[in-house]
């Protein structure tokens, strides 16, 4: 299953819109701020999503916060992810109640 990254044009962020080839699966968006990174998941999280999303969440030594308010569906391949990212310290904010019984120990 190929995706296409398209970056968007904004100031001080940046976004990709991961593809299927019938519709818009999941947008990963990235806001560097002075103090911290803010990464906001939208859609279906699955696992061919997983790469970007962990590349969004490291390689920076500020706090990083994932936003997950638009996350509509995650499998169980980014549900590790989602725990692995919040043992190496990221910051989960917003977490959907329909995901809260899957990743109650996380909040």
């Amino acid at each position: 299953m190929a995706s296409r990254k398209r970056p968007l044009a904004h100031p001080g962020r940046v976004a990709f819109v991961l593809r299927r080839p019938r519709n818009v699966a999941c947008r990963i968006d990235v806001v560097q701020g002075p103090d911290r990174r803010t990464v906001s998941v939208a859609g279906r999280l699955e696992q061919v999503h997983v790469p970007d999303l962990v590349s969004a969440c490291s390689g920076d030594a500020c706090p990083i916060v994932l936003d997950l308010t638009d996350l509509l569906s995650a499998d169980s391949i980014a549900l590790d992810a989602l725990h692995r990212l919040k043992a190496d310290g990221v910051e989960l904010i917003r977490v959907p109640q329909y995901l809260g019984f899957t990743l109650d120990d996380i909040r």
